[in-house]
């Protein structure tokens, strides 16, 4: 397979003290709200506005793709339910959140998207300072989620999404794959802000992380943190998401044993995953608490149902064949005289169902790594020669998707 490589982000448009005006798109972005750059379908809550600048070159163009910072693998709606409905559970998202929602989504270049969302070669976490923080409210928020769940009570975390330690997050470019990133000397450019003409021009440095041209020594700094674009009156980034997005890719990367990178960007790549193991956080009841006899007598409870089902329930159960989107969605009406018979897509391994009130902490984490990854189904081709090309890994029928994603 042939691999196309990312290369130098383009700088053809004049930028001025205020957004642009895009042909099209009449007014200030106070009436740019009505316009969806990339995604099909349409949010609820709103839409990221045409005219915001890549979220990380904070450059304007009219080819900026969409990413989803979390996302459902193959259109599985599903899935998308699931991951919707842990994310809310978590307290991690609002209330009315969905995959499409303007706070899971940003405006990027789209080089940067293919090296975000297809190659994994970059990745976008949190400054040290930023995960700090994040990580200071979800152990104050898990201390208080047990708190309560000693007392007999249930407890959903609580953020205030106006914030400033979320609204004023502050993120990273992390380079996984700098090589493939920005091969055969290509350049990234950069502005510290919408506002700025030309900005500066990043390379792959003498260590492996991009640094200002030339790139050859420690006097070539790297890429400064950067903010999300504020939207007035819109739906604020949310910096939970992209961590996750972000740990999904170290995850991976650490797996793979690869040469450690720079000892500060290890220290991001491990909090990220603190992080991120903090948001799957289960808690259990403390011993000889209220919590704690409930939680006893709610598994007695199951316990004695499951064993009035009986072995021959779980047998007829066990036989039945998981039901799929085929079996239940009717066939598509077209028009006209014929119809063109498409690609028969990969069926998913049947859903996994979430773990239980014993669950331990380990379990917990698993299913949302297990859900955000895809869920595990094979890999195609193009999959397996995208591992053999960058990774020079044999193709192998047991290698399932999150080892890609």
């Amino acid at each position: 397979m042939s691999v196309s490589l990312p290369g130098p982000s383009s700088d053809k448009l004049t930028t001025s003290s205020s957004p642009p005006q895009l042909a099209g798109v009449s007014g200030s972005s106070a009436n740019v709200q009505d316009v969806v750059m990339e995604s099909p379908k349409k949010t609820r809550l709103g839409k990221v506005a045409r005219d915001e600048p890549c979220f990380i070159t904070k450059q304007f163009a009219y080819t900026h793709r969409v990413i989803h910072w979390v996302r459902e693998v193959e259109n599985d709606p599903d899935l998308k339910k699931r991951i919707e409905e842990l994310l809310k559970g978590r307290g991690v998202a609002h209330a009315m959140f969905n995959l499409d929602d303007p706070t899971n989504c940003s405006n990027v270049d789209p080089n940067l998207y293919a090296s975000l969302e297809e190659f994994a070669f970059v990745a976008v976490t949190g400054t040290s300072k930023t995960l700090d923080t994040l990580i200071a409210l979800l152990e104050r928020e898990n201390a208080e989620q047990l708190r309560y769940l000693n007392e007999g009570c249930s407890y959903v975390r609580r953020f205030d999404w106006t914030s400033p330690e979320l609204l004023d997050a502050e993120y990273e470019l992390v380079a996984l794959h700098s090589e493939h990133f920005l091969p055969c000397k290509n350049m990234l450019r950069i502005r510290s802000s919408p506002d700025e003409v030309g900005g500066k021009e990043y390379v792959v440095g003498y260590d492996r992380s991009l640094r200002e041209s030339p790139g050859d020594t420690d006097q070539c700094p790297r890429i400064p943190p950067f903010c999300a674009q504020p939207r007035p009156g819109g739906f604020p980034l949310n910096p939970f998401l992209v961590m996750i997005n972000a740990e999904i890719k170290f995850r991976r990367y650490l797996r793979m044993s690869y040469p450690p990178l720079p000892a500060d960007v290890m220290e991001l790549i491990n909090k990220t995953i603190k992080l991120v193991d903090l948001i799957y956080y289960n808690p259990v009841p403390t011993p000889n608490t209220f919590g704690a006899r409930l939680q006893e007598l709610s598994n007695e409870m199951k316990a004695r149902e499951a064993r009035k089902q009986g072995p021959e329930h779980e047998e007829s159960d066990r036989g039945k064949a998981p039901e799929t989107l085929a079996d239940t969605k009717p066939a598509a009406k077209h028009s006209g005289s014929k119809s063109h018979p498409k690609k028969k897509s990969r069926e998913p391994p049947p859903m996994r169902p979430p773990p239980g009130p014993g669950a331990t902490q380990e379990e917990t984490i698993e299913y949302g790594l297990y859900l955000m990854s895809g869920r595990d189904h094979e890999l195609d081709s193009d999959e397996e020669a995208l591992l053999t090309e960058l990774y020079g890994l044999p193709p192998d029928p047991e290698r399932r998707y999150s080892q890609l994603v």
